[in-house]
């Protein structure tokens, strides 16, 4: 019985752990032009998000795919397009990276973080190539 106990109490952190939320005002424009204020879910992504949450300020959690809006703002740190893109898409195999010399183009609504906003932006798209 302490052997569960002391599992137990070692899983609950680890659990926690994956289900931290870090909403921060933010702001969606929807495909109308509508703005939204509330709170987004900063998940301090490593990758460009394929979804985001967003809390308006009833407390209501909303799920938004970039085919949903146009942009969001994280406060005043990040601004994400959602754009149409053409893209080469290639498998997660990291042999294929190398030896594909053929592109193998793939048209999808991604969220394209902007670097520098200027005249022509400089936008960033980032993924898992291999794993």
């Amino acid at each position: 019985m302490p052997v569960l106990r002391i599992l137990l109490f070692a899983l609950v952190p680890v659990i926690n752990l994956f289900g931290q939320d870090n909403f921060v005002s933010g702001k969606i424009t929807l495909l109308k032009g509508e703005i939204l204020s509330g709170s987004i879910n900063d998940l301090y992504w490593d990758k460009t998000p394929s979804s985001i949450q967003f809390k308006d300020s009833n407390g209501k959690v909303s799920q938004f795919y970039p085919h949903d809006v146009l942009d969001f703002h994280i406060g005043e740190k990040a601004i994400y397009l959602s754009r149409q893109v053409e893209y080469d898409s290639i498998s997660n195999e990291s042999s294929e990276v190398f030896n594909n010399k053929t592109p193998s183009y793939t048209k999808k609504h991604l969220f394209l973080k902007i670097l520098v906003k200027a005249n022509k932006s400089l936008l960033v798209y980032s993924a898992d190539v291999c794993r």
